[in-house]
């Protein structure tokens, strides 16, 4: 098995999410019943490993719909941005609900599926996992995401007012120098949540290429549904 928990008691191997030995039933670790959500995020900033163990341990996985529903919010800003730098100017054409409610299903399903696929590439690899807990690393990996979206996203509105979401003229053209620089801020926003990511896999696998390339691979994927999911939320 890859990265055991051994039992103290009888020397079993068990995975790491596991409360009582599979052979003996002696406790492993403490029972963990909630993510302390923020008290988990400041580990995750701090010791990402000791934020998602504390995560993987959990037995109930709160606060995930929260984390989808604001990154959503995030991603749907995100997604104008990206078409906007690039020099597109075609947009989907919905209201803001309607693409919001559009993003949040993208997001989920995306998410789904690749929990999903994740948890069958570890069982190849001889790692027991949950889907539950997959999913949870993939969730709270997003969460830098909040604090962009209610401090670089301010910044923002604070710089360029209405222009912000113009397309004539648009922000590069108003103020270069600076939209440039807020661009480079949110890349680093993405890098951050793939550091995180790769963190979370690695923790649940101790597996270090597959970790980082899984988690680039699910971020390439999800820039690429933006892209091309682009919504005018003017």
């Amino acid at each position: 098995m890859q990265n055991p928990v051994i039992c103290k008691s009888c020397n079993t191997e068990n995975a790491l999410f596991r409360l009582n030995c599979t052979k003996c039933n002696n406790y492993l670790r403490a029972k963990v019943w909630n993510i302390n959500l923020w008290h988990d995020i400041r580990l995750l900033i701090e010791t990402p490993t000791k934020g998602f163990t504390n995560i993987i341990w959990s037995e109930h996985k709160n606060f995930i719909v929260f984390i989808l529903f604001i990154t959503s919010i995030k991603f749907m800003i995100d997604s104008f941005f990206l078409k906007m730098t690039t020099g597109e100017n075609t947009f989907l054409d919905h209201n803001f609900f309607i693409s919001f409610l559009i993003i949040l299903a993208e997001t989920s399903v995306l998410i789904l599926l690749f929990t999903f696929i994740i948890r069958i590439i570890n069982r190849s690899f001889n790692v027991e996992t949950r889907f539950k807990d997959i999913l949870a690393i993939i969730s709270y990996s997003l969460f830098p995401n909040i604090f962009a979206l209610f401090s670089l996203f301010l910044v923002e509105i604070i710089l360029f007012g209405g222009y912000l979401f113009s397309l004539n003229p648009a922000p590069v053209v108003i103020k270069p120098l600076l939209a440039y620089t807020l661009i480079a801020f949110e890349s680093l926003v993405i890098f951050w949540c793939i550091f995180l990511l790769a963190f979370g896999f690695y923790t649940l696998t101790k597996l270090k290429l597959y970790s980082i390339v899984s988690s680039i691979l699910f971020f390439f994927i999800l820039i690429l549904v933006l892209y091309f999911t682009s919504y005018n939320i003017l």
